[in-house]
């Protein structure tokens, strides 16, 4: 993303009025916010505080948009996406493997790596518990070039820790061995790794495409996770209990994620009572967060909620949605000089430089030579993929996607 929006955004100070209260307060709640501008506001804060930030959704089409608007906001390397990897209690072959490895990926991060990040996780990933630290150093392991590692070891190593012995890995949770050379899939990451052995010293480690099977990227090390959901040992806690205490959350819409959370945990009880009693399983209470436990853990921090919160300091900001213009680009027009009138400052946001162009010329086309000078001066364009546009008034500030304008469906 062209960061010249968010620079120009902060030297305005943008959002001051949050910032302002949050220094006198733990508790904020934020009436008002509309489309990407919570984003904007999150980003803001991290670059700010420089702090870990647990950034919470209610609607999962939204956490994967906020993902990645997060990741273009500060950079990738500074976000993690938590997803649940139950869909529902106590049925673990409904299990996505796919999710289980981003969610081992994020647990994993926080155990190793006291780096700030932003990690944005719709509610449901925290409706399941986590394995403690400690517990969770008894699952993994670190592989690291240069070490001394008995070739025979690692496969008992891997077969402790439940992979299973395939001629080729294709998913999480295997490994295939020929001549001096180990596959292993771990669940820490989303492509599996190549050892390379000289002896019985790892020579090197390469990350590999599991459908061409060539070397993707060179690594010094990796940590070696098995299935955290298979583990029958140790204290699962809520996935509040790794982050580290100073951290800052940040939720959409408090009230419905409870909702969710409480939702959840009945029907937890409902299937436990539903299992056979032959066999011994662990009780909701172990594995699943209450609405109560998730309040308890949620006050324990300094938040934002934007969503109206009667126990919290409420902040009012002055933003509305970006008008819907339905392709009618006269109106597009006229809203533009409207705006330049008013004082305004209007960014139009672009997924890519074809989608400026197209605009551009549609804008030369229908514009009379009066408008067209008025509207190409007007609005400053930049790449990026924002979901949602937003107007705030205080600031003079607007904010246009090009999807939003085209009335396009964004992927």
């Amino acid at each position: 993303m062209d960061k010249s929006l968010l620079t120009k955004l902060l030297n305005q100070n943008f959002g001051e009025e949050i910032f302002q209260n949050w220094e006198k307060t733990e508790h904020l709640s934020v009436k008002g916010a509309v489309g990407s501008a919570v984003s904007i506001l999150a980003a803001e804060t991290f670059l700010s505080q420089q702090k870990t930030i647990l950034l919470i959704t209610d609607d999962k089409e939204d956490s994967h948009y906020t993902t990645t608007e997060m990741e273009e906001l500060v950079s990738e390397e500074n976000v993690l996406h938590l997803p649940n990897s139950y869909t529902e209690p106590y049925q673990e072959e409904r299990t996505k493997n796919a999710n289980l490895v981003l969610r081992t990926e994020v647990i994993n991060q926080l155990n190793i790596n006291n780096k700030q990040k932003i990690i944005v996780a719709h509610i449901s990933a925290l409706n399941e518990k986590v394995l403690k630290k400690e517990d969770f150093k008894m699952i993994s392991h670190r592989i690291k070039t240069g070490e001394k590692l008995d070739f025979d070891f690692t496969e008992e190593l891997l077969n402790q820790f439940h992979f299973n012995l395939t001629d080729f890995v294709s998913e999480p949770g295997e490994f295939a061995v020929r001549g001096g050379i180990v596959d292993v899939f771990s669940y820490s990451n989303e492509k599996p790794f190549r050892i390379t052995f000289f002896g019985n010293e790892i020579e090197s480690i390469k990350t590999f495409d599991i459908e061409t099977q060539l070397s993707v990227e060179k690594v010094d090390e990796f940590q070696l996770v098995s299935n955290i959901n298979l583990s029958t040992q140790g204290e699962k806690v809520p996935f509040f209990d790794l982050l580290p205490s100073d951290s800052l959350i940040i939720i959409k819409n408090a009230y419905s994620c409870l909702d969710k959370i409480e939702n959840f945990y009945q029907k937890a009880q409902n299937q436990f009572d539903k299992l056979s009693k032959t066999i011994k399983h662990r009780e909701p209470h172990e594995l699943f967060l209450s609405s109560d436990e998730f309040s308890k853990c949620f006050q324990k921090f300094r938040t934002i909620d934007f969503s109206n919160s009667p126990s919290s300091k409420i902040i009012q900001l002055s933003q509305t949605p970006q008008p819907s213009f339905h392709k009618n680009f006269e109106l597009l027009i006229e809203d533009l000089i409207t705006k330049k009138e008013q004082g305004y400052e209007v960014w139009i946001s672009f997924s890519s430089k074809k989608q400026k162009d197209r605009l551009t010329e549609i804008i030369e086309t229908l514009a009379t030579e009066h408008q067209q000078d008025a509207v190409n001066h007007f609005f400053t364009a930049f790449q990026s993929e924002l979901h949602e546009g937003f107007v705030d008034s205080h600031y003079k500030i607007a904010v246009y996607t090009d999807h939003q304008i085209f009335d396009r469906y964004q992927r």
